[in-house]
């Protein structure tokens, strides 16, 4: 029950933009957008938690950890089609991600790694076929963590913790 409402609340809040009324001053208007990232992280790290503890299987998050490292978007998934990996939902309108979206995602992406990292190595959570897949993940935030054209200064260097943080063990 905790899971599925979380996985509703990833596809309405990180999934869609916020709807935040455009007439707002812009103090009101940042306000809202950091009131909004602030409950998208919350969501992530909670679902990374839940996998950390082990009281979900991993393989929702790693639909999450697939579609925040994509450079593309889906546009209202279907009920079907949101536990697909992205490149396999025949019905969703995909797009590029804005500059913008695309660093919250990867900084939400960052967020569920520092979460549940400690649990990688729990045997009885992450299979062999899951681990391959995070390996390939960490190469790709190899990759972005040097991005210095596409990504800026800050989430290079979250990505870079994240990755530090894989080298000392979690800890």
């Amino acid at each position: 029950c905790i899971w599925d409402r979380c996985r509703s609340v990833f596809q309405t809040m990180v999934l869609e933009p916020p709807n935040i009324p455009k007439d707002l001053d812009e103090d009101e208007y940042m306000d809202k957008k950091a009131k909004h990232k602030h409950m998208m992280v919350g969501t992530v790290k909670f679902g990374g938690d839940l996998v950390r503890l082990g009281l979900v299987p991993c393989d929702g998050v790693m639909q999450w950890i697939h579609t925040l490292l994509s450079e593309k978007r889906q546009e209202k998934p279907t009920s079907d089609a949101s536990e697909a990996k992205p490149e396999e939902a025949p019905d969703a309108d995909v797009q590029d991600k804005d500059v913008e979206m695309r660093e919250v995602q990867l900084e939400l992406l960052c967020v569920i790694f520092a979460s549940m990292g400690s649990s990688f190595s729990d045997g009885n959570t992450w299979n062999e076929e899951n681990r391959r897949v995070i390996e390939e993940v960490f190469l790709e935030l190899e990759r972005l963590s040097t991005d210095t054209e596409s990504l800026s200064v800050r989430i290079r260097c979250l990505i870079r913790d994240v990755l530090d943080l894989r080298l000392a063990h979690w800890k």
